[in-house]
């Protein structure tokens, strides 16, 4: 009889361990990859449906597009091509000849190209002379025109007797300016 007892708590002990061995062996690895996959799983179905929002968004955009055309096409103008800025260059032509005021345009090539993270610029040094006023109309036009633009320095002098044709004109002035245009 107490043989039998010993037996049978020998073999429950040994089937404890068995079943403690399978547990942690087997069940356990299971239950940790089933809750990983059951996580995978769940974020594809949030990614699945963050791109079937976006995918309908594109649709309902692709469907507006020739409404907002216009606008965006308007957009697309304040920016200049950086490898041929000529139309903003004549832009600048006009405005001074409407304001009749003497311009000098430089285009830096070696400046920093980066109005702010993501947007680059062309660089352009200007220098006018003119009358004040003409220059603030000028100012006004280059403000109001169609490019994105940042003026980065603004320095103003009076024109010097040599520049103003020996007349000390108090109204003239030298203007110099370093403006970043955004680029496309």
């Amino acid at each position: 009889m107490k043989f039998l007892i010993n037996k049978i708590q020998t073999l429950s002990m040994v089937f404890i361990i068995i079943a403690g061995l399978a547990i942690a062996f087997l069940i356990y690895p299971t239950l940790i990859d089933i809750q990983t996959n059951s996580d995978k799983i769940a974020a594809n179905k949030e990614a699945l449906a963050l791109a079937d929002k976006e995918n309908a968004a594109v649709s309902i955009f692709k469907g507006d597009y020739q409404t907002y055309k216009p606008n965006l096409d308007k957009v697309k103008q304040l920016f200049i091509d950086p490898s041929s800025p000529i139309d903003f260059i004549k832009f600048l032509e006009d405005a001074t000849s409407s304001n009749t005021i003497t311009l000098d345009t430089n285009l830096l090539t070696n400046a920093k190209n980066e109005i702010s993270p993501g947007v680059n610029a062309s660089t352009f040094d200007l220098e006018a002379k003119g009358k004040f006023s003409n220059i603030l109309k000028f100012l006004d036009d280059l403000e109001r025109g169609p490019y994105l633009v940042k003026v980065q320095e603004l320095r103003i002098a009076q024109l010097p007797k040599e520049l103003n044709g020996g007349k000390n004109n108090p109204e003239s002035v030298d203007v110099k300016l370093l403006i970043y245009v955004a680029n496309q």
